[in-house]
């Protein structure tokens, strides 16, 4: 009889049917957007650190133009609906995310439009004082209850019934902007850091699921049973999380992956991390460890970060 920690339960009731449905290339994970600029900056370079789940990014740029001209930067978050609570992950908006600069401080414009059928509803639900964010919500008790003014908005599309409460229907995107005054060709430094939000799944190892999930990786069952073997491992039930990190296509990077022996006061202890172009990297519990790699041109970093309960059973 198999006995679960009470984490692996937790994240059993959560899995429901959904795994990362988040993007509409069926990403394993929800990135944030990646950086756009006005055509007047260049960007030099750009290094990323991803420690636990905080991706941070330095980002270096110049002002191509010869002359003193605005430079203007967004992020375009990928839109997102409220999926259930069988999601992955909430907080879709990022809530965390910051910029960061030395010259300036950035406090960028937020732009949030809500659509149905590619039709724009926001000033519906702002009529209506309906907080579009709660398709970022996991706290249902936000949603609201049957009412006159909601079965309006039921009929429009923008909500559906789910026994006393209404269910948000509308997609949500998200623009961040903000501009830096340039001088002849002077060069600008910012970094950005947010939570990565990882698709995750709870799989058995003698699942011919989990061998097809570690090929996706370029991992092999052999390897991954000789390092839980050596390890002293007894479980059979792994945390496998999916990192989908966007980059820049035309930049050389720098990429520094730090993990340390537990992650977010969780149950779940770090036990090696998959990607392709590094094949392997085992994790060290007894102290913090990183490997770097990627130092290529490529459009997202793709990795997998297997994981196993201290305190499970069989």
């Amino acid at each position: 009889m198999l006995m679960f920690s009470k984490n692996i339960r937790c994240y059993f009731l959560l899995m429901g049917l959904s795994s990362g449905a988040y993007s509409a290339d069926s990403l394993p994970a929800a990135p944030f957007g990646a950086l756009q600029t006005s055509s007047n900056i260049k960007i030099i370079s750009s290094d990323v650190e991803i420690k636990g789940k905080q991706v941070t990014g330095a980002v270096r740029v110049k002002n191509i133009e010869k002359k003193t001209s605005d430079g203007h930067f967004f992020y375009e978050l990928p839109a997102f609906k409220w999926e259930g609570l069988s999601d992955d992950y909430f907080d879709k908006n990022f809530p965390e995310f910051a910029l960061e600069s030395e010259k300036n401080k950035i406090i960028p414009k937020i732009t949030i439009k809500a659509y149905i059928n590619n039709k724009n509803i926001s000033n519906i639900l702002e009529t209506h004082g309906i907080d579009p964010l709660l398709v970022a919500s996991a706290d249902i008790n936000k949603f609201p209850f049957i009412s006159e003014n909601n079965i309006f908005l039921e009929k429009k599309g923008i909500f559906k019934r789910a026994e006393d409460q209404y269910i948000p229907e509308w997609s949500l995107a998200i623009k961040l902007e903000w501009k830096h005054k340039f001088t002849n060709n002077e060069k600008y430094a910012f970094n950005s850091r947010y939570l990565a939000r990882p698709g995750f799944s709870i799989l058995n190892i003698d699942d011919d699921f989990f061998n097809k999930k570690l090929n996706t990786y370029c991992a092999d069952l052999e390897k991954t049973h000789f390092l839980i073997n050596k390890e002293g491992i007894k479980s059979k039930y792994f945390l496998v999380e999916e990192y989908d990190i966007p980059m820049f296509a035309d930049v050389p990077h720098n990429t520094s992956m730090n993990y340390t022996s537990k992650q977010d006061n969780s149950n779940f202890t770090p036990l090696a991390v998959f990607q392709c172009k590094d094949n392997f990297e085992s994790i060290k519990h007894t102290s913090p460890s990183s490997f770097i790699g990627l130092n290529a041109r490529l459009k997202n970093i793709k990795f997998m970060l297997l994981s196993y309960s201290v305190d499970s059973e069989h």
